[in-house]
């Protein structure tokens, strides 16, 4: 079973560079209830992939990855494919990803997602995870579900962000 151990910061602020390595995402959900199905579009190639919301009983992680893994099933579809499948997507997110040195990735989300921007970093080991780069200021988001880019999608900004930035 593939399995995705994942840890996400919400960043604060941000004083790096961005890179040039990127890909413009636009991904929708089939389903968002329980297990998600998700349907993306990364430049000229397009995606399928099913993500469950935990990780099957016995399944064999320890450690801190136990409490943030789950399955995660993605395949590669033709492009047309992909679109048609993000025609009947309700609920859709678009943003910009970065990839940083160490295995990060910066999310940067558009539309009515914009300003948020989420720090991530994926790993077989997560207990071994490198610091975060230098110029970010974060706030580990990690298993908060306000912070799934499905929620995300359907909810919008959280209502805690919003208070915050009205506040400053």
């Amino acid at each position: 079973m593939p399995i995705e151990i994942e840890r996400k910061f919400l960043v604060l602020s941000r004083e790096a560079t961005l890179p040039s390595n990127n890909d413009h995402i636009n991904q929708g959900y089939l389903a968002t209830s329980g297990t998600a199905v998700r349907v993306r579009i990364m430049g000229e190639r397009g995606f399928i992939g099913i993500k469950s919301p935990k990780l099957p009983a016995g399944t064999a992680v320890q450690g801190v990855a136990a409490t943030i893994a789950r399955a995660e099933y993605e395949y590669e579809i033709p492009k047309r494919d992909a679109e048609e499948l993000f025609q009947l997507c309700e609920v859709r997110v678009s943003k910009t990803r970065y990839y940083l040195p160490g295995g990060f990735e910066l999310d940067i989300f558009e539309e009515q997602l914009a300003g948020l921007e989420l720090l991530e970093y994926e790993s077989h080991d997560i207990e071994a995870m490198p610091p975060i780069p230098e110029g970010f200021r974060v706030l580990e988001v990690t298993g908060d579900p306000v912070f799934n880019n499905v929620r995300l999608a359907k909810d919008g900004i959280p209502e805690s962000l919003r208070a915050r930035s009205l506040q400053e």
